[in-house]
Formats: structure tokens, sequence, C-alpha cells
């Protein structure tokens, strides 16, 4: 498995914990931990660092127990937080593994699929849940009724949807203050928009939202994945339509700059489905959308037709 990259926020005051932190770890547990590049998320200042799976959850343990955030970039992260979470507010503490050894093999036997939780949960990790943005563990209490108690039931559906929301915020400030993790952040919000739970518990402002955020991040960090995004089919038409607009948009002014771009949307946009979303979704867009729509359209079908004369 590849290294772990972590993001991780802290108000400015812990700052020197961060660093002590590291430097603990660094030299006198000697873990190799890469990258470090500390930067500002929101009001809080953030760190991103890379970790084998070997020390990932050892490392993270070590910050959370300092009350340093760790923001669930991906699903294997997502389990070893909730892991952690589980062992930060055990009442039986003496049962937990202690050493390094005995950490990694408890996560690699949860990692397997065993089941989280034993006991229901607490309050306090439902606030911290929705703190982290991790809707995904609301959606795995709510399913398992019979481990929680009621009160926990319904307090995790109260907090579903703004959970929902704050990861939508987290993924996005993330992507955009981050230069490690931007693919995983911009992953994180396609999942958000295809995800069918969501789709069915929320309207379609929700989803709107973070397709909106999802798009704008795209055009920060990575255009390619507009192209990928406008080919998605488990979603919403508009936001198909809003991808490839907000692609053309950004290449039009001054095409020279983006050659490798426009080359990848040739070979690799999917005409037929951009057609047929159109025929579904233009009636919601303006004209000038439309007219940009249709400009990239036409410039890849053009080069198509090119490249087939010369072949």
């Amino acid at each position: 498995m590849r290294d772990i990259d972590v993001f991780a926020y802290f108000p400015e005051k812990k700052l020197d914990t961060v660093k002590h932190i590291f430097n603990i770890l660094l030299k006198k547990s000697q873990i190799p931990i890469f990258r470090i590049e500390y930067g500002q998320f929101l009001e809080n200042m953030s760190v991103c660092f890379r970790v084998s799976p070997k020390h990932a959850q050892y490392v993270l343990e070590k910050m959370m127990f300092n009350n340093i955030d760790i923001f669930p970039v991906d699903d294997y992260l997502a389990k070893l937080i909730d892991i952690i979470n589980e062992k930060m507010f055990s009442k039986d503490a003496k049962t937990a593994p202690n050493s390094l050894e005995q950490l990694n093999s408890a996560t690699l036997e949860k990692l397997k699929g065993m089941e989280f939780y034993s006991k229901s949960a607490t309050e306090e990790q439902l606030s911290r849940l929705f703190k982290q943005g991790n809707y995904r563990q609301l959606f795995e209490i709510i399913k398992n009724a019979t481990i929680h108690h009621y009160e926990i039931i319904k307090r995790a559906k109260e907090l579903l949807i703004p959970t929902i929301r704050q990861a939508i915020q987290l993924n996005y400030i993330g992507g955009v203050t981050s230069n490690i993790n931007t693919k995983n952040f911009i992953n994180n919000l396609i999942v958000i928009i295809s995800d069918e739970r969501i789709k069915i518990i929320t309207d379609y402002d929700l989803i709107k939202e973070a397709s909106s955020f999802l798009i704008e991040l795209c055009a920060q960090k990575d255009v390619k994945m507009l192209i990928d995004i406008a080919n998605l089919t488990k979603i919403k038409q508009d936001i198909n339509i809003s991808a490839i607009v907000k692609f053309a948009s950004l290449i039009r002014p001054q095409i020279e700059s983006y050659i490798r771009e426009i080359d990848y949307a040739i070979k690799n946009l999917n005409t037929k489905y951009a057609l047929l979303c159109y025929d579904v979704a233009s009636v919601n867009f303006k004209d000038s959308a439309i007219e940009s729509y249709r400009w990239l359209i036409n410039l890849i079908e053009e080069n198509k037709k090119k490249t087939d004369i010369t072949s």
C-alpha cells in the first residue's frame, strides 16, 4: 500500500505542540514523515504530511490525543480515525493496544471489515464526527440502530445533513489549501454528489452546493478533472453541463496555455453523453453558457475529424 497523505488542522496556539509532536516522532521514535507543509485553514492553521501505512495509526493517535483534528481525506483514514476515536472514548482504556505492533495488528483486523462499534456511540463522539465532516460514520450509526441508544440515533439523524455540509466545506477548503491531497479532496466531493443515500435524504440544493465547490476546486487545481466530471453518469445532468461550461470558459481566452488540457478533452470527453445531458438540462442555462458548451463540443468534434482523416 502506498504512503498515506494526512491533512490536519488546529488553532494557531497549537503550532508549537504540533512541531513538538513531529520532533518526537522524527527524532526519538525515528518514524519517517515526509513533505510536511504548513498553511492556513479557515481561522485555523493546517499541516499536510505523508506517512507510511505501518506508522499511520501511531502518528494519528499522537496528534488526536493532543486535540489536533485529522480530516478523513479517504476511507482508509476515516477508519483509522474511527478506531482512534473509539480508543479515546473507551471507558476501559486498559484493553486498548499500546505498542506500535499491537496498534497495527488491531488496525489491520478492523480494516478487514469488523464492526466498528461494539457498544452505543456517545454524544461526544457524534460531535467529533460532525467536526470532522465524517458523515459516512453517521450513516453507519443510523444503520446499526440495534447497537446505539435511541437518543444517539435521533441525534445522529439531526446531525447528518449539517455534517454533510461540513464535509463539503472541509473538502473544498482543504483542496484549495493543500498541495498534497488535492485529488483526494476532489474525489470526496465527487462521492458526495454521487451518493444515492445523500440524494434520498436531502433536496437538490445541497448537491448543487457540493457540485459548485467541486467545479471551482477543479478549476483552481486540476482543470482536466472537469472533463472527468462531465463524463459521470450518476449525477444530475446540470452538473455535467456545468463542468463542460467551466472548462470551456477557462481555456477559450488562452487556448495556447491549455494545450494538454484540450488534448485530454479531445481524447476523453464522451461527446455523445454530453449531447444527451444537453438535451435534458440546457433549459437551465443562460445563452452565454450554452454558447461556451457548443464551442467546446465543436472544437472537440472538429479535432476528432482531423485525426480520423490523418489516420
